[in-house]
């Protein structure tokens, strides 16, 4: 009877660190959809990728932490559990055509190509499959094309934020920036982390030098994002992307996200 209770200890401890860990993975799998479903990407992708520590097995979540990725614009980590998701029998054709698209940017492109056809079998009708089929061929076509002599490189005015959508008008350039200036604080969007973005100008010489840059001023900077700034061939109208924020009021649409919108404003003088 002795021997009995005495290993039934052991077992009954096993039992409950094995609860415990499978509580400990509901919980956090919970905290990661309560995050997701907000566009927490990062704070998701921790709650997940912890559960999957503590040897969670759902290919839901797994794809889940795919997407955060995906939405991050990490692909190293996003082309892992896509990896995982794909093979599993749940894959659907969206998962498989990411995970082509991710080996693609990784250079796999035979495997990249493979598994493309795979998708080409789930949805035949998709034009993208025709476009980007035989991916090796093409580039080795598109290194050999003498045209290409074009030399890129980064301009001294980025910062060790997102820079983007330079646009040039007359000896002005505008970009977004999600740069924060020193001694000042920026509001972060919870989809990344990052600091919003907002219209930046620079004054470009006639060397095409930029110098002077500094935060768009007549109030065109709001606590959300600004971005990609054009302005019309006559100078009359600037067009401009936001976030759905008008008169101080955040509007969210239909399915409940504050959307990006087109909006117009005379331009600076």
């Amino acid at each position: 009877m002795r021997t009995t209770i005495f290993r039934s200890v052991p077992l009954a401890l096993l039992m409950l660190c094995a609860a415990g860990s499978v509580r400990a993975q509901g919980a956090l799998l919970n905290r990661g959809d309560h995050y997701f479903e907000e566009f927490s990407f990062v704070r998701a992708a921790e709650a997940y990728e912890q559960a999957f520590m503590k040897d969670a097995s759902s290919i839901p979540h797994a794809r889940r932490l795919a997407e955060c990725y995906w939405n991050l614009r990490n692909p190293k980590e996003a082309e892992t559990w896509y990896a995982v998701v794909a093979a599993s029998s749940q894959a659907t054709p969206v998962d498989i055509y990411r995970y082509s698209e991710l080996l693609r940017v990784s250079g796999q492109y035979a495997d990249a190509d493979m598994w493309l056809k795979r998708y080409a079998k789930l949805d035949p009708e998709d034009t993208r499959v025709e476009l980007k089929d035989n991916a090796v061929e093409k580039l080795s076509s598109l290194l050999e094309n003498p045209g290409l002599t074009h030399k890129i490189t980064l301009v001294n005015f980025n910062s060790d934020k997102a820079d983007i959508a330079p646009f040039i008008h007359k000896n002005t350039i505008y970009f977004a920036s999600a740069r924060t200036l020193q001694l000042t604080s920026r509001r972060t969007d919870s989809w990344n982390d990052q600091p919003f973005l907002n219209i930046y100008t620079g004054k470009v010489a006639a060397d095409g030098t930029v110098t002077a840059i500094q935060p768009m001023g007549d109030g065109m900077n709001t606590q959300y994002h600004e971005s990609n700034v054009v302005i019309s061939d006559d100078g009359s109208e600037m067009y401009f992307t936001r976030n759905n924020f008008v008169e101080g009021r955040k509007i969210l649409g239909e399915d409940g996200v504050n959307n990006l919108q087109i909006f117009c404003a005379p331009p600076p003088a």
